[in-house]
């Protein structure tokens, strides 16, 4: 998959799928297959638009940029035309944002949600699209929402699942399990001292994580899947309040310094206990490895 730049010149006729696609949930994925639908129709190049940033600081993300990437390429995109959403863009009216997108590259068709707003204060919406790709001879494609059990799939939705710890459901609307993508970092190294060596992952501070407490969990390093125990939190027993994700790989004996790896959250089985020793923590974490091994026991 490409990662085009808002300089890079594309000869190739092109289906732009619209949105932030922030989650690549059931909803974005059926707004993707549209494009790879019309793409296989029309012969022409499947891509989509999203985000580098954070549209709503407010808000938390369900996968950043760097771990939306791995899923696109996944999904058989051919390239993604990223956008830092900074003051400029902010303020370009979506006439000028369209201008861009038809001048910069050969567009023939859009795909787009039916709540899909762009431009300076989300005044361009679905019919400010439609009028302008009719004068372009551009084709538009609208798809309506889509849900489940009578709710609507969202990310907002998701997101209030991973939060109070739903992640059999968020794992449903996901299509996958939700994961974090980062790189392994210097730890104060006292899972080795006791026996179990965790990778600590830095995770980006707009990143939304799962509840505190243990889990059980996969780790996925240079495509190979290790079953994995990932602690989030804070380590009370070492009187450690700054909270980390850190997780012991099994059968794994490698060096993960400044390598990027990926977990995913299969299920909760602990909270964060404060024992009296590390001798204490280290019995218990041998009862969670028992998990591990054999998850039906839970």
């Amino acid at each position: 998959m490409i990662e085009l730049s808002q300089n890079t010149k594309y000869k190739n006729p092109i289906v732009l799928g619209l949105g932030f696609f922030d989650g690549v949930h059931l909803g974005h994925r059926t707004l993707i297959d549209a494009v790879l639908t019309v793409a296989k129709q029309k012969n022409y190049t499947a891509g989509i638009t999203t985000f580098t940033n954070n549209p709503n600081p407010q808000s938390k993300l369900l996968y950043t940029y760097e771990e939306r990437k791995t899923i696109f390429s996944s999904l058989k995109l051919d390239f993604v035309l990223p956008f830092n959403l900074d003051s400029a863009l902010k303020n370009t009216s979506p006439k000028e944002f369209l201008d861009f997108l038809t001048t910069a590259y050969p567009i023939k068709a859009f795909v787009a949600g039916h709540d899909y707003s762009f431009g300076k204060d989300g005044l361009g919406v679905v019919k400010t699209l439609e009028e302008y790709a009719v004068k372009k001879d551009i084709e538009v494609v609208v798809l309506p929402p889509v849900s489940q059990d009578g709710i609507r799939v969202s990310s907002t939705h998701i997101k209030s699942l991973i939060e109070f710890g739903n992640l059999k459901k968020a794992e449903e609307l996901l299509a996958m399990p939700f994961f974090v993508f980062g790189k392994v970092v210097r730890g104060a190294g006292r899972g080795k001292k006791i026996g179990f060596p965790t990778a600590n992952i830095e995770v980006e501070k707009d990143k939304i994580l799962p509840p505190s407490g243990v889990y059980l969990s996969t780790a996925i390093i240079q495509n190979q899947s290790f079953p994995s125990l990932t602690h989030i939190g804070a380590k009370p027993t070492f009187f450690d309040s700054v909270p980390s994700l850190e997780t012991h790989i099994i059968d794994y004996n490698g060096d993960l310094y400044d390598q990027l790896i990926t977990v995913q959250f299969n299920k909760k089985i602990r909270e964060i206990i404060k024992f009296e020793s590390s001798e204490k923590l280290t019995q218990q974490i041998k009862k969670d490895l028992l998990f591990c091994k054999n998850p039906a026991i839970i």
